[in-house]
């Protein structure tokens, strides 16, 4: 019972797309927004009441629903810690795209070739991050913008 509270809990929090995703019904929804308009005691109370609702649901969906967002956003982290020296390796030319293309599947490669040739080779040392020149600006853009987006 406890694990449906604090699950309760955390769905309470998310925004509604994520309610959305999750398929609740109108009633659960209520209560989740009532849960987040209530002081302390009140909470207590009100997340034993989205726990029981929550038995309606599927727990190994819900939770697995969280675990794999988690999981995604860990992915999209460490590949945006990567993304500083990727890119002044790119732009320095001691690292090819086709080393990391596959992590960037949205990514053009043909038009992210031609934004790195038109860059030239940069002196990473004095390359800051993120960039201010427009040409060496897009190159980063068309990286970040590629990172895996998270619920």
């Amino acid at each position: 019972m406890h694990e449906l509270q604090q699950l309760g809990e955390r769905i309470a929090l998310c925004d509604e797309r994520v309610w959305d995703e999750l398929e609740l019904n109108e009633e659960t929804r209520e209560a989740m927004r009532n849960y987040t308009r209530l002081n302390r005691e009140a909470k207590r109370r009100q997340a034993q009441y989205i726990g029981r609702l929550l038995r309606g649901y599927d727990y190994h969906a819900l939770s697995g629903f969280f675990a794999t967002r988690e999981h995604a956003r860990r992915h999209r982290d460490a590949l945006a810690a990567k993304l500083p020296s990727w890119y002044r390796g790119l732009v320095s030319g001691t690292l090819a795209w086709e080393e990391i293309a596959d992590q960037f599947p949205e990514v053009d490669s043909t038009k992210f070739a031609e934004a790195l040739s038109g860059i030239g080779r940069v002196d990473p040392e004095f390359l800051p991050i993120p960039p201010k020149e427009k040409k060496q600006k897009k190159l980063w853009l068309m990286l970040v913008e590629a990172l895996p987006r998270v619920g």
